[in-house]
Parts: structure tokens; C-alpha cells; sequence
């Protein structure tokens, strides 16, 4: 209808559960502060942990969410406005333990080389008349 109003048909206005469910860990997200684990966002929306994960996978992924890399939980990302800027989400993550390599040089390459000779032995061990 040319400059008239048009009004959508039943199909039009179904409703998709997939982005209901994703707009649902939204705002609990960004609601709070504090981190959550799938766990925890399952069952305050009495969702199945595997359908909560798999969507905020794909959260995380358009920058909706971030996942702590330490304890697996996650917040409002940038993308959703929760947070007004990049330092005010950095300021929510602490770093809980710092790996540092401290294993002797001479142990490392003794190791190395161990590692490469176990590979060449199992290479070898292949026989190519065999396929």
C-alpha cells in the first residue's frame, strides 16, 4: 500500500525464542556488576546450561558479553552500553594469578630435545610400504 500504513501479518509478529532468550541474559547481565557463570544464568532463567552457553558464545562473539578468561563467568560487554567506556570494563576484571616460565634453561632444551628424538623415533617407525 503506496504512503498508506501497513500492518503486519500474525507470521511477522512470531515471536523468536532464541533472541527472547539472549535479550533475557542481557539483562540480567546488565543488571549487575558482578560476573556470572553459565550456571548461575541458567538457572535464574530455568534455561538448559547448554542452550545458555551456546548463546553467550554467540554473544561474546558480536562483543555483547565478555567471558573472564580466569574463572570462565561472564559480564555486559561494550556492545550491550552497560559500560560507558573500555577502562570502567577493565577496571571490573582482576588478574587472580600470573603464570611465569621458571623452568631452567638447560632443563628446557635437555627436554626439547628428548621431545624431538621421541618424534623422529615414532616418524620412523612408520613404515610408507605399508598404505
Amino acid at each position: 500500500m503506496p504512503g498508506g500504513v501497513r500492518i503486519a501479518s500474525p507470521s511477522l509478529t512470531a515471536r523468536i525464542q532464541s533472541i527472547e532468550r539472549a535479550a533475557a541474559i542481557l539483562r540480567l547481565l546488565s543488571g549487575r556488576s558482578r560476573r556470572l557463570g553459565v550456571a548461575q544464568l541458567a538457572g535464574e532463567l530455568e534455561l538448559p546450561k547448554a542452550t545458555v552457553h551456546g548463546i553467550l558464545r554467540t554473544l561474546a562473539g558480536v562483543g555483547f558479553v565478555e567471558q573472564d578468561a580466569e574463572t570462565g563467568k561472564y559480564a555486559a560487554g561494550l556492545a550491550v552500553g552497560f559500560w560507558p567506556e573500555v577502562e570502567e570494563l577493565r577496571a571490573q576484571w582482576h588478574k587472580v594469578a600470573e603464570w611465569l616460565l621458571a623452568m631452567d634453561p638447560a632443563a628446557r632444551e635437555k627436554g626439547y630435545r628428548k621431545w624431538r628424538k621421541a618424534v623422529a623415533r615414532t616418524v620412523d617407525w612408520v613404515d610408507e610400504d605399508d598404505d
